[in-house]
């Protein structure tokens, strides 16, 4: 019952369109014992190494460009990303309508193309 309120939880906040031959390899490659250590076994709770860690007092400290995007059904949610876009001087916010957190899969066309705009405009080729 647990897992499949995890993968429930996953497929509407987490990845709502997963690029289903990317899945594995991706997992593969993140880093899963990292992950662990420093998160916990998923996304509902945090347990391992940064339960408790706030870094929001440190983002106005934070001097070079940043992009932050979300999707409109992020577990994280949307307005909370924006909170912290603002503390961050100068940050670039974008919210991808019918995208959770893993936006690179549920709004990759406009995610690669808004990434590029932004490395452009870092680098001054607008």
């Amino acid at each position: 019952a647990y897992k499949k309120a995890v993968d429930e939880f996953y497929a509407k906040n987490v990845w709502r369109h997963p690029v289903m031959a990317d899945v594995d390899s991706t997992m593969q490659l993140m880093g899963a014992e990292q992950y662990r250590y420093f998160q916990g076994e998923n996304e509902t709770m945090i347990v391992g190494a940064l339960r408790g860690y706030n870094a929001v007092p440190d983002l106005p400290k934070i001097k070079v460009p940043v992009l932050m995007t979300t999707g409109e059904f992020d577990e994280l949610g949307p307005t909370l990303i924006e909170q912290h876009a603002k503390l961050i001087p100068g940050a670039k916010y974008i919210v991808y309508k019918d995208a959770a957190h893993v936006t690179q899969w549920d709004a990759a066309e406009q995610s690669v193309k808004d990434a590029r705009a932004f490395f452009r405009a870092v680098d001054g080729r607008k």
